[in-house]
């Protein structure tokens, strides 16, 4: 498992830091802790979906 920091990239907003074995599964525990049902919901009430996105954190 990794560790993604989900940023929406209007105005480059950190979201937090979510695990996932990858950038879907991080999102996906994005859009649940953010009180959406998946992935899919959260497109369908954020304006612009395609900003929020999750990069892998590399180990140090």
């Amino acid at each position: 498992m990794h560790q993604y920091i989900v940023e929406n990239l209007n105005g480059g907003v950190i979201l937090g830091v979510y695990p996932g074995r990858d950038e879907s599964e991080a999102l996906g525990a994005y859009a649940r802790e953010a009180g959406y049902v998946d992935v899919d919901d959260l497109a369908a009430h954020v304006p612009v979906p395609d900003k929020i996105v999750a990069t892998r954190i590399q180990p140090m």
